[in-house]
């Protein structure tokens, strides 16, 4: 899924940094939306076929970790959200606030993951990663929506 949303947003990085309006970089970027879209379609599969994929790919006996895997399959839609939001800002001219979202979402993963993982093991990682990458999210809409008229050039 990483390679899906990692070829989007590498690819439309330099059509953002090129457009003058939001407009003009979404028409820029239109036609490939399908890559994010098939890697958060992948995740869906994966919260919904988790109870026949373990056992089958891994074995019967692994067959407690499908909620971990649920939980981390919708951790990662965010994370397929915030990879081109955050290419976006930055190709903007608001790499600085992204990197520090990124660096208090660092803080806060480390917190959650030792305070929830200590309390519910591998479920509490899993709700940790999916904490932090729905903070991101939220984070980058949020600035995204509020320096909207500054990619107005």
């Amino acid at each position: 899924m990483g390679l899906l949303v990692g070829a989007f947003s590498s690819a439309s990085a330099p059509y953002i940094a090129r457009s003058n309006t939001w407009h003009v970089a979404w028409s820029h970027v239109r036609s490939a939306i399908w890559l994010p879209l098939a890697a958060i379609a992948t995740c869906l599969g994966v919260v919904m076929l988790a109870p026949y994929l373990v056992p089958v790919l891994i074995g019967p006996k692994y067959a407690g970790s499908v909620g971990v895997l649920q939980i981390l399959a919708l951790a990662t839609i965010p994370g397929i959200l915030n990879q081109p939001l955050a290419v976006f800002l930055q190709a903007t001219g608001l790499d600085r606030i992204v990197a520090i979202i990124m660096t208090v979402n660092v803080v806060i993963a480390l917190v959650l993951i030792g305070v929830l993982s200590g309390l519910f093991g591998a479920v509490g990682a899993a709700v940790a990663a999916l904490v932090t990458q729905g903070f991101v999210a939220t984070a980058l809409i949020v600035i995204a929506a509020r320096h909207k008229p500054r990619f107005q050039r």
